[in-house]
This record gives structure tokens, sequence and C-alpha cells, in this order.
């Protein structure tokens, strides 16, 4: 109904919560002649440890970057000494299907401590006296100590997973994750063109790459001379009001940077880079005119590369498909972002 609460596929809802219901997760396993027919397990497990699981299955060492632990033991029926006795989980979808608030928690055999932190509130729940979690202890004298005990353990596994943050927003989770990738991307030239009437390369992928695009052109008027992506994904260098304009996509956010204005048949080399904390420069005859705050390109474009225009969904804030009256030539990419020494070379050899 429009009040109270209603039967979810994970629990009971209503409009502010989620009661979820404190049911062990299933794991069915057979592995004859090791996992016994019938036998049970009720130690605590989780879906970390299934790469570390299989590796052992196969008689492979897991590397020390994995969180989870092989399992092997517990099939097998024993009862490995240090066996975890808690664990961590954060949900970050929201707003979502369920639209159940961000949130994260410990769970131990007997108790849960949730942390909804977009509305400031927690959650203590005792298992064994309340099965189905209806009532929050959180409040309540008599679990006083325990709550500083599990805010601890809480604490403890964040740091333990990497979660220094742990209520920040998935949104900087990813692009976190995005910038690591591209800190470790080893510099290469992607395509190098004579002219605006060369083929293209049918595939190419920036997501979580640093790049520099760079290009020698005649300044004519405004329009695109590199771009790939659209309004979603991607990046483009262009001439925005006679000023050469790095612009970027991300997550449907635009980021620019932009130079100086040209004048109508003037000759330049500009280049643009992205780097990999995101940050976008700008760049003219070798040397750098501006800087701006970005973000590093998450996935792959939908929208192919061009060459001349923005041809499909424009990466930029153009009216058209920016079309370049102008000559260019010398038209590159690179991974990596690029420095002063290599962009002056490219431009004394190509200007012309």
């Amino acid at each position: 109904s429009d009040q109270g609460f209603y039967l979810g596929e994970h629990g009971w809802y209503d409009k502010r919560w989620m009661y979820e219901e404190s049911l062990r997760m299933p794991l069915i396993v057979r592995w004859p002649g090791v996992a016994g027919a019938g036998s049970r397990c009720e130690r605590l497990v989780q879906n970390i440890d299934f790469a570390p699981t299989f590796l052992a299955m196969a008689g492979v060492e897991a590397p020390e970057s994995m969180h989870g632990e092989s399992f092997v033991p517990l099939l097998r029926g024993e009862d490995p000494p240090g066996w975890r006795r808690s664990i961590y989980y954060h949900y970050y979808e929201y707003p979502a299907v369920h639209m159940v608030a961000r949130h994260y928690g410990v769970r131990t055999e007997r108790h849960k401590l949730i942390h909804y932190y977009q509305r400031g509130e927690w959650e203590l729940f005792d298992l064994q006296r309340d099965p189905h979690e209806l009532r929050s202890v959180h409040a309540e004298p008599e679990y006083a100590e325990l709550r500083g005990e599990l805010t601890q353990e809480l604490r403890r596994l964040q740091m333990r997973y990497g979660e220094s943050e742990p209520e920040t927003t998935p949104e900087r989770v990813v692009q976190g994750a995005a910038r690591r990738k591209a800190s470790a991307v080893e510099p290469a030239q992607v395509f190098h063109l004579p002219d605006l009437s060369a083929p293209l390369p049918d595939s190419v992928d920036p997501a979580a790459k640093p790049l520099t695009v760079a290009a020698t052109c005649r300044m004519g008027g405004d329009g695109v001379l590199l771009a790939q992506g659209g309004e979603s994904y991607g990046w483009a260098l262009h001439l925005a009001g006679g000023r050469p304009t790095f612009s970027v996509r991300n997550r449907e956010r635009l980021f620019q940077v932009s130079g100086p204005v040209l004048a109508d048949g003037a000759v330049a080399h500009l280049a643009a880079t992205l780097d990999p904390q995101g940050v976008l420069g700008l760049w003219i005859d070798g040397q750098r005119v501006a800087q701006a705050p970005g973000q590093v390109i998450e996935r792959r474009p939908s929208d192919g590369l061009s060459a001349g225009a923005d041809t499909g969904s424009h990466v930029g804030d153009y009216a058209d498909d920016g079309h370049l009256p102008g000559r260019a030539w010398d038209l590159r990419l690179h991974w990596g972002a690029l420095g002063e020494a290599t962009l002056a070379a490219w431009s004394k050899a190509t200007k012309r």
C-alpha cells in the first residue's frame, strides 16, 4: 500500500527504511570426495572468498592483493583457527530499484551494526532476539559496550579493505579506480596522421588512460580537429570563439579548458593533455597556456573517432557537427600526458 510496509525481493521496505530479514544466504557446494554429502557449516564466508577458494582447488596460491580467504578447509569439514568472526559490507546502489539508502555495516554471527551515513542514522540488531530485524537496539544502554566494540570492528574492517573514506560517493570510488589505472599506463603512440583526409583507426579505447592529442592548424574559423565519443563519455580538441579548447566528457559531465584567442590565418601547434589525476592541460606551440580540473574518462565511448568534425553525439557544446573550415595536419594521439619538451619538439618539426 502507499502507507506502511511492503514485502520486496530482499525484505520489508517503507519509503524511509528497509528492514531486511536476517537470512543467511545459502551456499550449496558439491565436491565429491571432499565436501561430505549433507554436511553443514555455519561459518561466515563472502563472495570475495570465491576466487581464493577456486585457486586453492586448482593448487594455485592466491596473490596477496586478494582480500578474501580460501574456504577449502571448511569444505573439508575442518575448523581452521582464526577464521573470521565478522564480515563487512557496503551498499552503494541508491537511488535505484530498491530505493535503499547507501549504508555500510558489520555482521557477526549474532549482531549487525549498520550506518546509513547519508541520513546520519545507525541501527543495531540482535539477531538472536530479533531475527527479522524489526527493532533496532542501538540506543539501548544495555548494548552500549557491544555498540562500541562493533564500531571499532567496523572501522578496522574498513581500513583492512581500503575504505579509508567509506562515506564517499560511488562516483568518486569509480573515478579513483580509473585514476589508479591511468597512473599505470605506459606511454604509447596511438596514431599519427599526416592530414584530415587520412583514415582513422577503427578501435581506440581511452577509458582509464591519460592522453595527449595534438595537431597543427591554420586558423580559419571554429571547428573540431579531433574528437572521440559523445554526450556521455569522450574528448574533443576544437576551436570555440577562436580559442583552442579541450573538452572531456565523463558521466555526461563536461570539463573544459581553453586558451587565448588566435587570429585568423595564424598557424599554431595545438595540444591537449589529460593527466592521470584528471587535470586538463592546453598547449600552444609547446607552451602550456591553461589547465583546469577534470576527470579521467571511465568508460569507452560509444562513438568512434572523427577528424575535422564531431559526428554522432557531441562531446563539446558546439551547435552542429563542428566542421573545421581551416586546415589541419600532423594529427596525433598518444596514451600518456606528454610534457613540454616533447610537445615543443612536435611544434618545431611540424609547423610550416
